[in-house]
């Protein structure tokens, strides 16, 4: 679903007032994880010069020279050698220097302005879809495409040439043919999986399949045993490449922050820095330069409008980003690097002339162009200890604001507030002008560690900064909603007047625990909006959502308040959580005072309305709010995978339209490329972070950014039921049938149906009740290991459809089957008849027990959350 971006004005980083649509309490959404359709970008001097081309796969990079290919396997040193991979493929008996080509011009650039030198900076990269070796072998092309994210290479066997010239030495790794076929490479503590090849040939319009497979010619030489085929027409041989960590390498991609106005969505974070392999087999040893600032825009329709990667030799992240009314981007951040990238600069030097010695950083201020290929200026900011920049805001004029912490006694002060630090760790607050002119800066806190997470700006320029003190004599006003502190940690409002000199309010906000808050915005009347987390019991709460903490204090709730304009009230308070750990981390405000809140949760029972998703996934999951303007929900939804999901920034367009960023991590039940049950996950979306109309539909590497764009639309009420349709009682090992029906009441058509059936397995024992097969009324089904995955299309209201499943139990036991239904495009109003389970008795053919399980004993399975993959497990004897 697209939609239109309206201009909206540059006041606000995290979002900014905009109309109001009509209310609806649904959601739909569109994920982009980084990393989007795998692209070659032509090497223009930003790596070795032997590179022609390179690709960022999901936990490598590839690299294509003349006469080799180099995968450089992402992840931290293998624990066991110390050392980071690579793999390096040789052509035998190939072209030495073959023309390589890239084909297919994408109007993506990419732009590295890594390193202090500008005349070492590339821009304007180029990006292609497809890089050619031409004639490699005689009458044979190679061909590096990508499907999705992943890399692949066909050679193109034209008429008359001879396959078995095709030999691929590989030097780096231990080379092997599993049982399926499938060319297995491992390179210290990695493996890189390249599938047994297709092999086929168009012929008349249709294509041929033909028998081929890997064979292995001698130690780490690969060829291919292709049966006969029509040497009239071309031959293609296509291989798959996937990668996998076996001990938990990195391969990282997170998104921090997000802005969004009329031409696209920006966004920064961090990401792994490339490095093109110097020595077989291995890179360097450990860290050095492992992280990289990245600034992306999106167009509006979701497709890669450019990409900068901004860095020095050290680790470089981006934590805040904000855009003015001409497009330029404005990102702060944290550096490790003596080298970071530096234009008109008022500090020249990491460190205050110190340097970043012992992995202290910088807080660093750059200033993108429209056209992202360019810094306006960039310039450190910090002193001699460890200092960073958490958020940032600009206002009409271009002016930034930017908010983080510093433990340095030499931090730049202008016409401050307070001029010296006060404690160890203090927060600070900095604005400059569009130019990159320090006007003012000044340090904010007491005696004890403060720190500033979130800076929001009004159309006067009075700055609205939040996050945590643990001081007792931080600064705070008369008159102020909380003049002192209720616990050992609290979290704090500030309002900056537009000098920077003088507190027009400041007020703790806390209970008698500790309490955070992470992320600020303001409205067009000035009141102030902070999200964070809280332990504290007696947090102060005004017609709240949530009236109590959820945990009693034990963990964190995520917290939500609404403070007047003049600092000295509550509008509402409410905490926001259920019985594990919950955190807002982001928050956007419309022209109504409608707020978006953003965050984590590990809590199923974690409030609920309107969702887009019912159920928790994994470890953790992603959380979006929306409240009204008098702190009643309007929708708060789960959004994530079975993995571990994080959302961290939150922007509103024009139309309220929310555009969340985050991280979705890899859960450590999804299977390695080369595992056996690997080509049986492929493409399921059992492994997917929600998505619709996504440019990266799945995971790739262990740590993805994702982009999720919630835009108010329709809801439909799905329901489940589920029955048996044995006539007689079931025996072990003979077939029976059960129908599951999905039924929608309305009011809306529903699309995007997704239908999960699970079945129990037992830790100790193989598969207990086999799934013959699975026909649908409408759409289709997939057997995925332990697991049925109907893909039904679209329901009218008030429409059905079934699926009719057929199974055979192993032995005599009870099996409790599960069945799940969400549809991805509407939300659901009413989520309990969404889940529908039946128990089946099965005996014995000679009436007796036995089986898996020991007789009267039943296995039960409870959902993770919606298309879990890591079900909990648990049997026990029934009651009565």
């Amino acid at each position: 679903m697209l939609v239109a971006f309206l201009p909206m004005p540059a006041a606000h980083a995290s979002g900014a007032p905009g109309p109001v649509s009509a209310a609806s309490n649904a959601l739909v959404s569109q994920a982009v994880a980084d990393g989007f359709p795998l692209r070659f970008e032509r090497n223009d001097g930003q790596v070795s010069a032997q590179v022609r081309y390179l690709a960022r796969g999901r936990g490598y990079t590839l690299f294509l020279a003349r006469d080799e290919v180099v995968w450089s396997l992402a992840g931290d040193a293998d624990p066991a050698t110390n050392q980071s991979a690579s793999v390096r493929l040789r052509f035998v008996g190939a072209d030495p220097a073959p023309p390589v080509e890239g084909r297919g011009l994408q109007p993506e650039k990419r732009n590295y302005l890594t390193g202090s030198h500008p005349d070492a900076w590339h821009t304007g990269v180029p990006v292609f879809d497809t890089v050619v070796y031409r004639a490699l072998y005689p009458g044979i092309n190679l061909v590096f495409h990508g499907e999705g994210n992943a890399a692949e290479y066909d050679f193109v066997v034209n008429p008359g040439a001879r396959t078995d010239a095709i030999r691929l030495q590989f030097d780096g790794a231990t080379v092997a043919i599993d049982e399926r076929g499938n060319l297995v490479l491992r390179s210290a503590g990695r493996t890189l999986v390249q599938h047994a090849p297709v092999v086929y040939q168009n012929i008349a319009g249709a294509r041929v399949s033909v028998d081929g497979r890997f064979v292995l010619k001698a130690r780490n030489q690969v060829g291919f045993d292709i049966a006969s085929y029509d040497v009239a027409y071309p031959l293609i041989i296509d291989p798959v490449i996937s990668y996998a960590t076996v001990y938990g390498g990195s391969g990282v991609d997170v998104g921090r922050g997000i802005a969004v106005n009329a031409t696209g969505i920006y966004i920064t974070g961090e990401t792994d820095s490339i490095d093109f392999p110097t020595s077989t087999g291995t890179t360097q040893a450990l860290h050095a330069g492992n992280k990289d600032v990245f600034v992306l825009k999106l167009n509006p329709g979701g497709s890669r409008v450019y990409a900068t990667y901004l860095g020095g030799s050290g680790d470089d992240v981006g934590n805040g980003i904000a855009i003015d009314s001409a497009g330029n981007a404005f990102v702060t951040g944290d550096t490790t690097s003596s080298n970071f990238p530096l234009a008109s600069p008022r500090d020249g030097v990491c460190g205050s002339g110190s340097g970043c010695d012992g992995g202290l950083s910088d807080a660093f201020v750059a200033k993108l162009n429209t056209a992202g290929n360019a810094l306006v200026f960039s310039t450190y900011h910090g002193g001699s200890s460890a200092d960073s920049g958490a958020a940032i805001a600009v206002d009409g004029t271009g002016n930034a604001y930017v908010g983080g912490e510093t433990a340095s006694g030499g931090f730049p002060t202008a016409s401050p507030f307070q001029g010296a630090i006060g404690g160890a760790k203090d927060g600070f607050v900095s604005k400059f002008s569009s130019t990159g002119v320090l006007t003012y800066s000044t340090f904010l806190g007491g005696a004890g560690d403060d720190s500033v997470t979130g800076v929001a700006v009004d159309g006067s320029g009075n700055a609205y900064v939040t996050g945590a003190t643990f001081s007792g004599d931080f600064p705070k006003t008369a008159g102020a909603y909380q003049e002192f502190p209720a616990g050992a940690g609290d979290a704090f409002v500030t309002k900056l007047g537009s000098a920077g000199s003088s507190l027009v309010y400041s007020t703790y906000l806390g209970g008698i625990n500790f309490d955070r808050s992470y992320a600020i915005t303001v409205d067009g009347s000035g009141n102030a909006y902070v999200t964070g987390a809280t332990i504290s019991l007696d947090f102060p709460t005004l017609n709240p959502a949530q009236a109590t903490h959820a945990t009693s204090g034990i963990t964190r709730d995520a917290f939500v308040t609404k403070l007047n304009a003049t600092g000295t009230a509550l509008s509402y308070s409410t905490f926001l959580g259920g019985a594990g750990i919950d955190i807002g981390n982001a928050i956007a405000v419309d022209a109504s005072g409608n707020a978006f809140v953003a965050g984590q949760t590990v809590s199923p029972g974690f409030p609920l309305k309107n969702v887009m998703q019912g159920y928790l996934l994994g470890d953790s999951d992603a959380f979006v709010v929306n409240l009204s303007s008098s702190g009643a929900l309007v929708y708060s939804t789960f959004l994530g995978g079975p993995g571990s999901d994080t959302a961290f920034g939150i922007a509103l367009d024009a139309a309220n339209v929310a555009h969340v960023v985050g991280q979705t991590l890899r859960s450590d039940a999804t299977p390695a490329p080369d595992s056996q049950i690997a080509d049986t996950y492929a493409g399921s979306d059992l492994l997917k972070f929600p998505s619709v109309t996504a440019i990266q539909a799945s995971l790739r590497g262990t740590s993805d950014a994702f982009v999720v764009r919630i835009a108010p639309t329709q809801s439909a009420d799905l329901a489940v039921t589920k029955t048996d349709n044995a006539t007689s009682s079931v025996i072990a090992g003979q077939p029976y049938t059960s129908t599951v029906t999905v039924t929608n009441r309305g009011p809306n058509t529903a699309d995007e149906i997704m239908l999960v059936d699970t079945y129990p397995v037992s830790f100790d024992e193989p598969l207990s009740l086999t799934v013959n097969s699975a026909v649908p009324s409408q759409g289709t089904c997939t057997l995925v290991q332990r697991v049925v995955v109907c893909e039904l299309g679209v329901l009218a209201g008030n429409a059905s459809a079934s699926v009719l499943l057929t199974y055979v139990p192993a032995g005599a036991a009870s099996y409790t089957r599960a069945a799940l239904i969400a549809s991805a495009s509407e939300s659901d109003p009413v989520l309990t008849n969404n889940l529908a389970s039946i128990t089946t008795r099965v005996v014995s053919a000679g009436g007796g027990g036995g089986g898996v399980f020991a007789p009267g004993w039943l296995m039960v399975v409870t959902l993770a959350g919606l298309f879990a993959m890591g079900f909990r497990l648990r049997s026990g004897r029934p009651q009565g």
